[in-house]
């Protein structure tokens, strides 16, 4: 475990505004599982239940620089296996742009890594801006309706990671695209999860 949190994760207003990424980098996932439990004993794919469906729609993952990008954090595969903690529970504090004040002192971050976890890698192109439609009934004995779903990568950083990036969910079933909390669509998230989960599934990597 390292001896303090690398300062080249930690945001500033500068660095948010000269930030840069493209759909050539990817996004690294945590499993919620022991790494050992990760990978098809016969194949060695990567097991659906490593994913945590449940939890896909605002999942947090973080960025990995492809080395064309500029401007770009310089990252490693193992900040994904760092929990920064504040009261006992994770901390997903967002930033407030313009606001460094927010940013914590280096000797300041409390943080655990939580080593007996394994992560998987997803290009970003393969899951930003991608549409799908679903046949959507939200009240009983009415016509059903095409329900257009957008699925984005989106720059979310955190008062401690400049590189947390979350997968979210567009709908356009109100006549504008809105984002799709957790708790929206009760009857639809399974399917909205499972969707991202098969384009996880089609395209994940090892290594990259």
């Amino acid at each position: 475990m390292p001896e303090s949190y690398p300062e080249r994760l930690l945001p500033s207003s500068e660095r948010i505004s000269v930030f840069n990424y493209t759909n050539s980098c990817f996004i690294c996932r945590r499993t919620e599982i022991d790494k050992t439990e990760m990978y098809d004993d016969d194949d060695g794919d990567l097991e659906p239940f490593a994913i945590n469906e449940k939890e896909l729609i605002d999942c947090s993952t973080n960025l990995i620089n492809h080395p064309e990008v500029s401007n770009c954090v310089e990252t490693v595969p193992d900040d994904v296996l760092i929990n920064v903690m504040k009261n006992g529970d994770i901390d997903y504090t967002r930033i407030e742009f313009e606001d460094d004040s927010q940013v914590p002192r280096i000797e300041d971050v409390n943080f655990t890594i939580a080593s007996d976890k394994g992560y998987y890698f997803i290009p970003m192109g393969a899951l930003n801006n991608i549409e799908t439609t679903f046949p959507f009934n939200k009240k009983q004995n009415a016509p059903k309706l095409d329900f257009r779903l957008v699925i984005k990568v989106e720059h979310c950083p955190t008062v401690v990671n400049l590189c947390h990036f979350e997968i979210r969910c567009f709908s356009e079933i109100t006549g504008k695209y809105e984002k799709v909390k957790r708790g929206d669509f009760k009857g639809f998230r399974a399917e909205i999860c499972h969707v991202i989960q098969q384009i996880v599934l089609a395209n994940w990597k090892k290594e990259i």
